[in-house]
């Protein structure tokens, strides 16, 4: 939920990220088990966008989103429709 005139930012690993994790199968959610620097395990919802499908799909809901792609990653604003 955003406040009146508020923006989504977001940066994200792409697509590719996915080969570098551990993606758990017969999961409700897209989840993955990350493993921290002190060996603890935590799973996670992770869903791997691509950078031009989740542009369009948000313009298709009538948001407007600047972003761009950095080596394999991306970082973007995301605004909703006024009213």
């Amino acid at each position: 939920m955003l406040a009146p005139g508020g923006k989504a930012i977001f940066i994200d690993d792409g697509p590719a990220a996915a080969a570098s994790e551990e993606i758990l199968p017969k999961e409700p959610v897209p989840a993955v088990l990350r493993s921290l620097d002190d060996g603890s395990q935590y799973r996670i919802v992770k869903v791997f966008h691509d950078a031009g499908t989740l542009a369009s799909d948000l313009r298709a809901l009538g948001w407007s989103v600047r972003g761009r792609s950095m080596g394999g990653n991306f970082i973007g604003v995301a605004e909703p429709p006024a009213g």
